[in-house]
């Protein structure tokens, strides 16, 4: 498939911005579609065969070879370049895109690091703005499972481009401990900023009815009192949280830039060609 800056696309980003759709990236991104279902049906056929305990084969198939290659964290990291230095944003300036469900502890340095090039190279992009600055207008991303990390550099990520996800019926998510897991999470966060990522983000930036949202967040709850109250998670809990969802993670930072670096150099000289010859 052409890369997501081609004006292939065009007419896909036109509708979006005339429907309002959010365009969003998950996890998998990129990936060829069909040869995961395989290994999901083979994994079931064994559980049904051998009688297996069901967390011994998750845990066998959460690490097998395929999983790690259908989970590469640089193809779902792709499209922030690809759309930012891309112009994307530039011809399509409506477009809304919204990361979930691959972290945020990334988004910092990674971001830095496209603005560095965009600074260095300005002249040959087809974009007039740094990449932060269409991530803070046009982007966002919802925290599956938040860890505590994303939520204590929350600035860093941008408070108002953060949304809240429980990843429901995944064993990693939040349930059946969700209001534990933001008490424990969102410690010490202000109110405004606790509203703002666990909803007032996703009505703004998604355009949803917040009339509506709100009038079935107060029946079925919970409050803000509740959110921030006390006590948080025991300390079995949180050990519980990171086992199952890596709440614990240390930021990334950036660790992993070096990773991204052939891709981003693969997409910049083809910018650079077509940007050059126009």
């Amino acid at each position: 498939m052409p890369p997501l800056y081609d004006t292939y696309w065009d007419p896909l980003w036109s509708l979006c911005e005339d429907a309002g759709l959010t365009v969003v990236v998950h996890a998998g991104y990129g990936a060829e579609a069909g040869p995961f279902q395989a290994e999901v049906a083979a994994v079931h056929a064994e559980m049904q065969k051998s009688g297996s305990p069901t967390d011994e084969l998750f845990a066998r198939f959460s690490t097998s070879t395929m999983v790690s290659e259908f989970f590469d964290p640089m193809q779902t990291r792709k499209p922030l370049w690809q759309l930012t230095l891309g112009g994307v944003f530039d011809r399509h300036p409506k477009l809304k895109v919204l990361l979930t469900e691959i972290r945020a502890d990334w988004l910092p340095a990674l971001l830095t690091h496209l603005d560095g090039i965009f600074e260095e190279r300005r002249a040959d992009l087809p974009t007039t703005r740094r990449p932060s600055e269409w991530w803070a207008s046009n982007c966002m991303t919802c925290l599956s499972f938040a860890h505590r990390a994303e939520i204590e550099m929350r600035d860093e990520i941008g408070v108002d481009t953060i949304a809240f996800g429980r990843d429901y019926p995944h064993p990693e998510g939040t349930w059946p401990n969700t209001l534990a897991w933001i008490r424990e999470a969102f410690a010490g966060v202000p109110e405004g900023e606790l509203r703002q990522m666990l909803g007032e983000n996703a009505i703004a930036r998604l355009e949803l009815d917040g009339a509506r949202l709100h009038e079935i967040g107060a029946r079925v709850g919970p409050t803000v009192e509740e959110l921030m109250g006390a006590p948080a998670a025991t300390p079995e809990l949180v050990d519980h949280f990171e086992a199952r969802g890596g709440f614990l993670k240390p930021w990334e930072g950036d660790r992993l830039i070096g990773a991204a670096a052939p891709s981003i150099e693969r997409d910049l000289k083809v910018l650079t060609d077509q940007n050059s010859s126009s």
